[in-house]
């Protein structure tokens, strides 16, 4: 049997659910295809994943059919302005040309990433951000879930900073389900010490992990480059500064860009053990919010 691994083309979706209209596909990457549509009348983001035939041909099946349900049960259960929020469409399945997928649908974030915006951005945005992250990093650590991969690709801008793509979110009532392979979840760069720490990964990870990775997001929207850069040498990676961050405890002296109110922030944020950083995002908000008129 032929298998396609190919995204399904955006008329063939149309064809198949009469309550999705207007289907133009945006971007696909791993087992994830994203279509822009109109689902039950509204803008939507609709996302296809792709689930393999068994194990040689990718990802287990069931673990990739976890993660599709625990990024619809995380969007369900945790709730904020700032959290990208799914539309009401019962989430389904699809077959085409031999191969299954599974869809369901977020609303549509008309902007762009800050990982597409100019650096270093204004100040005073960038405390905003800070600001609106926390409070949907709020709704889930409330939850006790972990977002574990917090960085500009998964912040997006329209009218206020939005956080996506909770599907490796973490909970300690929750098995492991997109844990399974030899790299910790999140992405190398922005995981935090104890991320990439396997025996203690569980024990002692909460979401002071989160925040230590929003600090890097917010040290490059003020400084506009990587606060482990200088450290991890001129021709960084993901990996040499995931090695950095593991290795290395932040100096202030990394970033000379930085502005001044920003540097006590940062520099508790990314401290190296969870239990000297901020303990809460209210805790973190309360100070963003304290420099705010500073910077």
């Amino acid at each position: 049997m032929r298998i396609n691994r190919e995204s399904p083309p955006a008329n063939v979706i149309a064809r198949e659910w009469d309550d999705v209209t207007d289907v133009e596909y945006v971007a696909g990457g791993g087992q994830k295809s994203v279509y822009r549509a109109v689902v039950n009348g509204r803008d939507a983001a609709l996302k296809l994943v792709r689930v393999p035939h068994d194990e040689e041909e990718g990802p287990d099946p069931e673990d990739v059919l976890a993660y599709w349900r625990r990024e619809i049960r995380v969007l369900s259960t945790c709730q904020a302005d700032t959290l990208v929020r799914l539309v009401d469409w019962a989430p389904r399945a699809i077959v085409h040309d031999n191969q299954l997928y599974v869809a369901y649908a977020e609303e549509f974030i008309d902007g762009p990433s800050m990982a597409e915006m100019d650096l270093p951005m204004a100040p005073s945005e960038v405390v905003k951000l800070g600001i609106d992250i926390c409070s949907a990093l709020s709704a889930l650590h409330e939850k006790d879930y972990q977002h574990r991969d917090v960085k500009p690709g998964n912040i997006v801008y329209d009218q206020r900073y939005v956080l996506i793509d909770p599907g490796i979110a973490y909970s300690r009532e929750e098995s492991n389900i997109t844990d399974t392979g030899c790299m910790p979840p999140g992405t190398s760069g922005f995981r935090s010490p104890e991320q990439c720490d396997y025996w203690s990964r569980y024990d002692d990870f909460d979401g002071r992990a989160d925040l230590f990775s929003l600090g890097i997001v917010l040290a490059i929207g003020f400084a506009g480059y990587h606060p482990y850069e200088a450290i991890a040498g001129p021709h960084a990676t993901g990996r040499s500064l995931q090695a950095a961050i593991i290795r290395v405890e932040w100096d202030p002296s990394c970033c000379p860009d930085l502005p001044a109110p920003t540097v006590p922030i940062l520099s508790r944020l990314l401290r190296r053990h969870a239990h000297q950083r901020y303990r809460t995002t209210d805790q973190l908000s309360t100070a963003l919010e304290g420099i705010l008129r500073e910077v």
